[in-house]
């Protein structure tokens, strides 16, 4: 443990992160969210990640904005569950602070569906929905083609995108995708 300690307090962010979940099942989470940001900002792409969900979690705008900041930086170095964090986060982050959404609602592929109408039209938001979804996030794919599936039904186009991304999340086990996707090839 000492090796570690050091090896953390040297610098090294894999080590830092390894602290940090060791001070976190001890109790210690205010030292362990210390390790944690040292190596969220040192660079490490699973720490970025992790401090981002930390911030999220509040109910401070500042803090979610600078969750918004750290998911798009370990988005950018490839974390996909970071870019559809961002690109849900990114749909409320500039809302007043009484009308934010608990983030757990961010989550729920239910709250998306009954709300896409008022949400489609955010494309910077939508992009990386689509990229996390075709990085593999399947939480990101159902929301991301019930998106589709509005755009393509409020403006008469064709739904083939969004038929793709519900066989996507139906082939992960998703079973909302898989009445949807159901429906569009019976349709």
């Amino acid at each position: 443990l000492n090796y570690i300690k050091t090896s953390a307090d040297n610098g090294y962010s894999k080590a830092m992160l390894f602290y940090s979940k060791i001070l976190k099942e001890k109790n210690d989470k205010k030292s362990a969210n210390t390790y944690l940001k040292k190596a969220a900002y040192d660079g490490n792409v699973e720490a970025m990640h992790e401090y981002a969900l930390l911030l999220n979690s509040s109910n401070n705008l500042n803090l979610k904005r600078e969750a918004l900041n750290l998911f798009k930086k370990s988005g950018d170095k490839g974390n996909a569950d970071s870019i559809f964090q961002y690109g849900l986060l990114m749909k409320y982050i500039n809302k007043p602070a009484s009308t934010m959404i608990d983030s757990t609602l961010l989550r729920s592929p239910t709250f998306v569906r009954n709300n896409t109408k008022a949400i489609y039209s955010d494309t910077e938001a939508n992009k990386y929905l689509k990229f996390a979804a075709l990085a593999g996030n399947v939480d990101a794919m159902e929301p991301y083609a019930e998106i589709l599936y509005t755009i393509s039904q409020l403006h008469k186009t064709d739904d083939s995108e969004s038929k793709m991304f519900f066989k996507m999340a139906a082939d992960h086990g998703n079973p909302i995708a898989m009445r949807h996707y159901a429906n569009t090839l019976a349709n």
